[in-house]
């Protein structure tokens, strides 16, 4: 910006500096509009951004309520904790289970002889060695120097690097109270240590503490029952129930009862962060879009499009029913519990909304998450969140047959995803041995291996930088006797699910680049670059007319010198002349 400038008359002792300075402010007039419209614009914009973060957090919440994995959410209870302790996952089948702990895991301790000092004493006369093997497995020999002590010998196999934790110990003894401890790193019989120290003959062990697996029943004798019996080397236990953890702290006579049930709380919780965001955004909208008839003050917002918008849609899909389920069922917020309220807010009667989960959590479930279901003729654009399946040069995945040999599948000309399995089923390589299809839940892709090998697991690996089977959610590895692979769940825009749809909107909303808000804040930064610009035009007029000024009021100056040098030459010649005549 053209600064003010200091120019008085030296002659005339008029004051420029002044007259140009008001003249610059009358050129200056159109910024003052600028940049209040700047600045008008530049609030929306951060007031847009700002309701951006609200509904990305929106969006989180719903999220979480989209997927059916979250509502399969489990937690696990032990009636005896400390014999045992139980945790759940997703995968847990809920229901009621027994176990008896008839013993726990435990390593294997040995203890030397002892002897009268750990440091000054030797043990080993002459060079030797001992060896240690665990759980019958492959022998590791430790070299022992002629002349080691106690701790020498302990320190030589702490680098051995075995599974053996030795140390030297005063058991308070008189005479020889030093002695060495192995301790195995591995419970149970794996660790169970075999040792030789045939080579130093002043050293023999015994064991302190033997080594066993943890051994539970599962099940119970009561009414003829005939538990199974389970092991593990560690006193944590998996696998007895999928998803189901057990933690075993004692041992008991009477089985323990462990509980598997829905985590209905955790649903209901989420429910409530929905609710808490959602109504965070429309106090956002009101804030920004507020009226007083009294001051007739507005809010920065106050009539925009965008958020109008915004503010009608989500209003219309937390009220609307889902489609596809019936009314006879739960298919409307309404019927679990949660109402618009006042000013467009939700409330939440929990309580309700938890009846609701212990009579039809199914519904509950399929009202949040009812998914589009694949079909040979949806679209592969409309993979990945609708941003599409990759096509990449070349092959786009290989996959990984039982048998041994891989091929690789190039999707190209693809455009459904009837053509996609198509592509996987003919591939050059296949002969018959994938069979790829939807899957038996409508929402997966899964394959078959026919060939009845056992090289290898079953695989679905992506191509250098293509990420198509990632995209297609077949990017995994299947159990090492499975035979079948099933994909995660796919995503489609357009579901129906409560979750589903409003998710949908607000990426629609919030969408970078070309999110609703994205693009208005977008068309915004335009408008306040193009005014900065027209500022910019204007101060270069303003510089050229000051300067322009300038140059006048010099020359005007000049003049007026130029005049007042004449005058005082014709005063001089008049006063001249005078005297001449006298």
């Amino acid at each position: 910006m053209v600064g003010p400038i200091s120019f008085s008359g030296p002659v005339s002792g008029i004051d420029y500096t002044s007259i140009i300075n008001k003249m610059l402010e009358l050129q200056r007039q159109p910024e003052t509009t600028l940049k209040t419209q700047i600045q008008n614009a530049t609030d929306k914009k951060n007031a847009l951004l700002e309701l951006n973060i609200s509904l990305l957090a929106l969006k989180q919440t719903t999220d979480a309520l989209r997927r059916p994995s979250f509502f399969s959410v489990t937690k696990a209870s032990s009636n005896n904790e400390s014999v045992v302790g139980a945790t759940s996952d997703a995968g847990a089948t809920p229901g009621t289970y027994a176990f008896t702990v008839q013993q726990l895991a435990q390593s294997h301790q040995i203890i030397s002889n002892g002897f009268a000092d750990a440091t000054t004493t030797p043990v080993a006369t002459a060079d030797g060695s001992i060896s240690i093997s665990q759980g019958g497995g492959a022998p590791v020999s430790i070299a022992i120097a002629a002349g080691s002590k106690l701790q020498d010998i302990a320190t030589a196999i702490n680098a051995a690097g075995v599974d053996v934790s030795a140390a030297v110990i005063n058991d308070g003894s008189t005479g020889s109270p030093y002695r060495l401890t192995l301790t195995s790193r591995k419970s149970g019989l794996v660790g169970q240590m075999t040792i030789d120290a045939s080579s130093v003959p002043a050293l023999s062990f015994t064991s302190t503490t033997v080594a066993q697996d943890a051994v539970v029943l599962a099940g119970s004798t009561i009414g003829g029952g005939l538990p199974a019996t389970l092991t593990s080397s560690t006193n944590t236990l998996s696998g007895a129930v999928p998803g189901l953890t057990l933690s075993l702290k004692g041992t008991s006579t009477t089985p323990v009862t462990v509980s598997v049930s829905r985590d209905t709380q955790a649903v209901v919780d989420q429910a409530q962060h929905f609710i808490d965001s959602y109504n965070a955004v429309i106090q956002k909208i009101k804030e920004f879009t507020s009226f007083d008839p009294t001051t007739f003050k507005t809010g920065v917002l106050f009539g925009d499009s965008t958020v109008s918008r915004v503010e009608r849609d989500l209003g219309r899909l937390v009220v609307d029913p889902v489609a596809g389920i019936p009314s006879s069922q739960l298919n409307t917020l309404a019927s679990v519990g949660i109402r618009v309220g006042d000013q467009g807010a939700l409330t939440f009667d929990s309580a309700f909304f938890s009846g609701k989960l212990e009579s039809s959590f199914d519904q509950v479930e399929n009202l949040f998450t009812k998914a589009r279901p694949l079909d040979v003729s949806t679209p592969l654009k409309d993979f990945s969140g609708g941003a599409g399946v990759t096509d990449a040069p070349g092959a786009d995945l290989r996959i990984l047959v039982r048998d041994g040999s891989p091929f690789d599948v190039d999707i190209a000309g693809a455009k459904t995803l009837g053509s996609l399995l198509l592509a996987i089923n003919n591939a050059p390589g296949n002969g018959g041995r994938i069979t790829a299809e939807i899957a038996p839940n409508g929402f997966s892709i899964r394959l078959i291996d026919t060939t009845g090998g056992s090289a290898n697991p079953l695989e679905v690996q992506n191509i250098g930088s293509a990420v198509t089977a990632s995209q297609l959610k077949i990017a995994k590895q299947a159990g090492p006797t499975d035979t079948v692979l099933t994909g995660d769940v796919l995503s489609l825009p357009g579901s129906p699910g409560i979750a589903s749809r409003m998710s949908d909107r607000l990426d629609s909303f919030t969408g970078f680049g070309d999110g609703l808000i994205a693009t208005q804040t977008g068309n915004l930064d335009r408008s306040i670059s193009a005014r900065n610009k027209s500022i910019d035009q204007i101060e270069k007029r303003v510089l050229q007319f000051q300067a322009t000024l300038v140059r006048r009021f010099t020359a005007l100056e000049q003049a007026i010198a130029k005049s007042q040098n004449t005058q005082q030459r014709l005063s001089q010649l008049l006063a001249s002349l005078s005297g001449q005549g006298k």
